[in-house]
């Protein structure tokens, strides 16, 4: 039985990392002293803590950090900078020791380079530390040396089977223009299949639009520069696209078997191909895998409240310290205890509450992800094609009242939780305090939710409790979301963690390598003294 045609590029993808790790395997690697780098390591833990991002963005993160704070040091060598940041990469065990390629040192190098070329270009003499593109170009330069450094082409490849396999099951009735339908197509995919974020989707954007950018010369570095202000703005048009919401949502609906069939293929390559051949095979491996994943589904919740514990109360510290205790002090005289313990035992009360309404799927949902994968793999000769319209305007016609209803669900909640703050005796700060983390909190919970039903297509049954739970909380959810962003560009605890502690860190774990070189290196000179 022959698979779908599509797939060819994905198995190409695989069979070229083969062959590539095999070459890697015997070129000189990159050893780093990791004397005290579990400190490193620690941090790191302790750091992502505070930044409720998926994990699967940490390392592109951790670089952007370090690439950060070594360019605001005023670090000018590219070779230096791309050695510091591939070591700090393997303290913090984003990287294996003895893993990079010592020749990938001078390839990050060169994107150094071509970004600080780009940049000068780009922004001239406006040389902001914070300015927003010299942060779009730091996330783009972050995103293309984090793909030399871990080869994710697969990643690619998979986009580009799913969009064909889109392309030929649905008819997009939109007015779109082709290209435009593509590319969001592949931005959806992206996002809902690969987790990416827009800093990702903007770099491989960058790539649609010049194809040779990861090997460009000067010539191209200058013409990117003309071109990138209108490249600018026509990312930004596709990312916050209309229609771009409701494409994600449908497509993510529909992607949810393919994370089961990659694991399949990727974590057997080449034995997979073996069993794709056979369906009561593949069947019995689809049901492995998914059993494995609903039994993970309790771990993955559980870290991320504790992730978001450990964020609401080092948060809810410093708020305390330096600002609700002194404002009380001086405003009443007094501590306001009650108010103050509500503030740090109801957030994570309410995180574990979120927790337990969650459930795995069951049977039910897995024999939907193995009849879905068969379409795929197997199509009928003749399948008719699906038709897709997301601008339908039916529900124009009720959407002043839909607001209108959501408004009035709005100011109740609102306005009975601030009763009953006022009553508990909760002066203004409290209560802003606490509708602050209480949103936050509804937001990690419903993420963490989110994440743990990414294997679900049999849809989530509701309860009397649930449904009641979700509309009272969603206008706390949507003050959340609107916090949420704001918070990801001005987060006072991270910049602390950056430049008041991971530097100082990083430097003492430098010298005490270096150190333990030096006496390494003295002791086999004793040694190697002849008697």
């Amino acid at each position: 039985m022959k698979t779908a045609p599509y797939l060819e590029p994905v198995f190409q993808a695989y069979q070229d990392q083969a062959r590539w790790r095999q070459k890697e395997a015997i070129q000189p690697k990159v050893k780093v002293n990791q004397a005290l780098s579990s400190l490193a390591l620690v941090y790191e833990k302790i750091r992502t803590a505070v930044d409720f991002r998926a994990e699967h963005l940490f390392r592109r993160v951790a670089i952007e950090r370090i690439l950060r704070r070594h360019l605001l040091a005023g670090k000018r060598q590219d070779e230096q900078l791309a050695q510091e940041l591939i070591k700090e990469l393997i303290w913090s065990r984003y990287l294996q020791n003895e893993s990079v390629p010592v020749k990938k040192v001078g390839l990050v190098a060169q994107i150094i380079a071509k970004y600080r070329s780009l940049k000068e270009r780009v922004l001239g003499r406006k040389n902001g530390v914070f300015d927003r593109q010299a942060e779009l170009l730091l996330g783009l330069m972050a995103t293309e040396i984090d793909e030399l450094l871990v080869d994710q082409r697969q990643d690619e490849a998979w986009v580009w089977a799913l969009a064909q396999w889109f392309q030929e099951r649905f008819e997009w009735q939109d007015p779109l223009p082709p290209e435009e339908q593509a590319i969001l197509l592949y931005i959806a995919l992206r996002q809902a299949f690969l987790k990416s974020d827009e800093t990702i989707i903007r770099y491989h954007l960058l790539l649609h639009r010049f194809p040779n950018w990861s090997q460009a010369n000067q010539t191209l570095v200058d013409q990117v520069a003309s071109e990138f202000e209108s490249w600018q703005k026509e990312v930004e048009a596709y990312l916050h696209h209309p229609l771009s919401r409701r494409l994600f949502r449908f497509v993510q609906a529909e992607v949810t078997p393919f994370f089961v069939l990659r694991e399949l293929i990727e974590a057997n390559w080449p034995q997979s191909l073996v069993w794709l051949e056979d369906g009561e095979q593949l069947k019995t491996k689809i049901e492995e895998i998914c059993r494995r994943r609903y039994q993970q589904i309790g771990q993955k919740v559980r870290r991320g409240i504790i992730r978001s514990i450990i964020y609401i109360f080092a948060t809810k510290m410093i708020f305390a310290f330096f600002l609700e205790i002194p404002y009380e002090l001086w405003a009443w005289r007094r501590i306001a205890w009650l108010p103050l313990g509500i503030n740090l035992v109801f957030p994570p009360s309410l995180m574990f509450f979120v927790g337990l309404l969650i459930r795995p799927p069951g049977e039910e949902n897995t024999k939907r992800i193995i009849d879905r994968i068969r379409v795929f793999l197997y199509p009928p000769t003749e399948q008719e094609s699906i038709s897709l319209q997301f601008s339908s305007q039916h529900q124009a016609k009720f959407i002043f009242v839909f607001r209108l209803l959501y408004l009035v669900l709005f100011l109740l909640s609102f306005g009975g939780v601030a009763w009953l703050l006022w009553r508990l005796g909760f002066n203004l700060l409290g209560g802003m305090i606490f509708f602050f983390f209480v949103s936050l909190v509804l937001l990690f919970g419903f993420r963490v939710r989110w994440a743990a039903n990414e294997l679900r297509v049999t849809g989530e049954r509701e309860h009397l409790l649930g449904s009641l739970f979700n509309l009272i909380s969603l206008p706390f959810l949507d003050l959340g979301g609107r916090l949420s962003v704001g918070l990801s560009r001005l987060n006072v605890l991270m910049f602390v963690l950056d430049f008041l502690i991971e530097a100082p860190l990083k430097i003492i774990i430098d010298l005490i390598g270096e150190w333990t070189n030096f006496i390494r290196q003295k002791q086999a000179e004793v040694v190697e003294v002849p008697f």
